[in-house]
């Protein structure tokens, strides 16, 4: 899910969508625009590590033309919630 707007509405979104997954949330800044992307999963997880993904965030790079790199930076650097 994308956030953008006013920030003090996020909180009762978040907690809906945790409820309803009964897992964890990530919640991943995206800097240049100002809003947040919420990702959910049923089980509980841990930040990947970079080092773990950025061969494949380099191949999906060169393959697609996007910056999968920064896209991989941006997500280890996000907030597990339980």
């Amino acid at each position: 899910m994308n956030f953008s707007g006013v920030p003090n509405r996020y909180v009762t979104h978040i907690e809906r969508i945790g409820a309803a997954f009964g897992g964890s949330t990530l919640l991943v800044p995206v800097i240049a625009d100002d809003n947040l992307l919420l990702f959910a999963f049923r089980r509980r997880i841990a930040l990947p590590t970079k080092a773990k993904y950025e061969s494949r965030a380099q191949r999906l790079q060169s393959r697609l033309t996007l910056e999968f790199p920064l896209y991989l930076r941006r997500i280890c650097q996000g907030h597990v919630l339980s």
